[in-house]
């Protein structure tokens, strides 16, 4: 019997899609920092970004459980 989505394809496919994500933020903070003054080290960029990483992925699986959750108490377990 299925119950929805495991925990580790929630993180899986959290982590996959914040992975994308801290790249995207990575290229962004190259472009948009500096148009608003803000000159930042590589490193000191990649810190910042791998902060926000973490802080998505744990915002994406906490959705995703709360949604799978709530599919589950209006629709019961799939069959």
């Amino acid at each position: 019997m299925n119950h929805g989505q495991s925990h580790l394809h929630s993180w899986l496919e959290a982590g996959a899609n914040t992975v994308i994500g801290f790249a995207i933020g990575m290229a962004s903070n190259e472009v948009v920092l500096p148009l608003f003054g803000m000159h930042v080290a590589l490193w000191a960029n990649f810190e910042m970004s791998l902060i926000f990483m973490v802080i998505s992925v744990a915002r994406s699986f906490a959705l995703r459980r709360f949604f799978n959750a709530l599919h589950l108490v209006q629709f019961g377990p799939r069959k």
